[in-house]
């Protein structure tokens, strides 16, 4: 309310409307529409999940939960959809072959340092 006073005050100010038009406009209830977690429409889970953390950080769980704090960000959902549709087709992308060559490989460079242990059964470190 103060935010839309104070902009409604510099717009009459700098002649963009008149004492009328600002005392007419004050008058008027400020209205907003929020909508609950998961309502937006988008694929926007990692996000929010993000975002939360970040606020768990800063203020504690009781400070985020307990407090009655209200949180806007700011979310370009075309963006966040395009982010989404990028991982799952690099994740379709990798076949099982990939992921198992991969595995494959990471047990039989383990499997050579088993093999040069030392005498006093010491694991060498990996370079």
């Amino acid at each position: 309310m103060t935010r839309r006073n104070w902009v409604i005050d510099q717009m009459n100010d700098n002649g963009y409307i008149t004492d009328q038009q600002a005392t007419a406009a004050k008058a008027e209830p400020l209205v907003t529409q929020t909508r609950p977690l998961g309502s937006q429409g988008a694929d926007v889970d990692y996000y929010v999940e993000e975002v939360r953390r970040l606020l768990i950080n800063k203020y504690h769980y009781d400070g985020l939960y307990d407090s009655g704090l209200q949180v806007r960000a700011s979310l370009d959902t075309r963006l966040q959809n395009y982010a989404v549709s990028a991982l799952r087709a690099g994740l379709c992308a990798m076949t099982a072959a990939d992921w198992l060559a991969r595995h494959q490989a990471a047990h039989r460079h383990q499997w050579r340092l088993e093999g040069r242990a030392g005498q006093d059964g010491a694991r060498p470190q990996p370079p």
